[in-house]
């Protein structure tokens, strides 16, 4: 059990998150030196001290790490950050100040010993806040953090932003993305899947909540380690090669990092807010090498977060970079083919709409896909045909508020009804690097002195 414990108060439990990949920087003639960053280099030399300035940036604090040799992963306050040696992902919920941590982030890049690292690519995603009006600095609008993400990365060049989903949804995808992902992922395809939750199931979302909470009609179960917290509670099943890392919050609330075993280079994390009238839980699955990887299926993952939550709404982005049309274009198919596995999950989840965009200069694309949970007496209205609108650069006629191509599906009522689903879209801050000392680097990391 944790000798120390963090609040779970009242917040906004949809993350906000960054992924900024680096390179080493040109030389004084503006040439790219074409040097590679070492696994246990690079970002991962940002001792403790420097990681707990840019937290403090974004309003939040570092409450575990575990690391394997591909990168440091830390459980933090309000959600996770992941530290490659090339490449760093930070998430956090509440009315953090994510966007704060990436000034901080940048100038420690550039300062880092022996090689001074930039970005190369940007991506930052979001669902719709739960609570907007509560949002502060650079997070008050999409606007607001697409104006500094430019001011930041603009120079990048292949940038764009995106709203994916009806405009009549409590639940669209912001996407802002910029730089050269192609050039990060030579190796091949790179995927990641981020799924939102609303509205969990009430008895599921006991194993959260502490003995002692004062959530009305809450049962908690009693609370004997965060180990069986996720054993019992099934996301173990979920991540069955990951090796986890969890946290339980007081007075209820729960975060994870997994780090892959089969797939060293893969990472996880879930975060919930179990609270009733504002529950909320997402789990991410990323950094998906599908030339190692190629047994990961959407479907699969899909159907496991149904399993396991039972929520009232879910929602999946799933991001490839680096993938050629032939890729993009397989992928598609197999989305809108899995019709059996998609449509219906676990019997109880229709797929009502997925947005399809494909990214500028044939960077990757984005798919968002919504499932809506269906009572006994609509599964059967809710089926079979499936409209699919392609798109070579002009806006999809089905959506006149779309203001980006995309390709979407459209679940029609077998019935020819009408419904509330189908009738719209939806400097002592550094640690030198010794290229031969990758093993004590390691071991430094895992005991957490960084």
């Amino acid at each position: 059990m944790q000798s120390e414990l963090y609040p779970s108060p009242h917040f906004e439990g949809v993350e906000k998150r960054i992924e900024i990949n680096f390179r080493v920087a040109a030389d004084d003639n503006n040439k790219t030196t074409g040097e590679s960053i070492p696994v246990a280099g690079g970002l991962r030399c940002l001792s403790r001290a420097a990681l707990d300035v840019c937290m403090t940036a974004a309003e939040c604090e570092i409450v575990s790490v575990r690391s394997n040799e591909k990168f440091d992963a830390y459980v933090l306050s309000e959600s996770s950050l992941f530290v490659f040696a090339d490449k760093i992902v930070l998430k956090t919920c509440g009315t953090t100040k994510l966007l704060s941590a990436v000034d901080p982030i940048l100038e420690r890049a550039a300062l880092i010993e022996r090689m001074k690292l930039v970005p190369s690519s940007v991506r930052f995603t979001r669902s719709t806040y739960l609570f907007p009006e509560e949002q502060r600095e650079h997070h008050v609008s999409f606007t607001d953090e697409c104006e500094f993400l430019e001011s930041r990365f603009g120079h990048l060049g292949s940038n764009s932003s995106y709203v994916m989903g009806s405009n009549f949804d409590d639940a669209q995808w912001h996407v802002y993305v910029a730089g050269d992902f192609v050039e990060q992922t030579k190796s091949g395809a790179s995927l990641s899947v981020e799924c939102c939750m609303t509205s969990l199931h009430r008895e599921h979302s006991q194993h959260f909540f502490r003995e002692d909470s004062q959530e009305e009609g809450v049962t908690a179960v009693p609370f004997v380690s965060s180990e069986k917290t996720t054993n019992d509670s099934g996301i173990q099943s979920i991540f069955e090669t990951f090796s986890i890392d969890d946290y339980v919050f007081e007075p209820c609330g729960y975060s994870m990092n997994g780090l892959n075993e089969e797939f060293s280079g893969e990472y996880s994390t879930i975060h919930i807010t179990p609270e009733d009238g504002f529950s909320y839980a997402s789990v991410e699955h990323s950094n998906v090498d599908l030339n190692s990887n190629s047994a990961f299926s959407v479907s699969n993952f899909v159907e496991k977060c149904a399993n396991v939550f039972q929520p009232g709404k879910m929602t999946f982005a799933v991001t490839c970079h680096g993938s050629s049309r032939e890729t993009t274009n397989a992928f598609f198919s197999s989305l809108t083919s899995t019709k059996k596995e998609l449509f219906c999950v676990g019997e109880s989840y229709a797929r009502p709409s997925m947005c399809f965009q494909q990214l500028p200069n044939d960077q990757g694309f984005v798919a968002y896909l919504t499932f809506v949970k269906t009572e006994e007496d609509e599964r059967e209205r809710l089926s079979a045909k499936v409209v699919v609108a392609e798109t070579r650069g002009k806006v999809a006629l089905e959506d006149h508020r779309s203001e980006t191509p995309m390709c979407i599906l459209d679940a029609a009522m077998s019935s020819g009804e009408s419904s509330e689903t189908d009738e719209r879209l939806s400097t002592d801050e550094f640690v030198s690097y010794d290229r031969g000392d990758d093993e004590a680097r390691l071991q430094r990391s895992t005991a957490g002195v960084v």
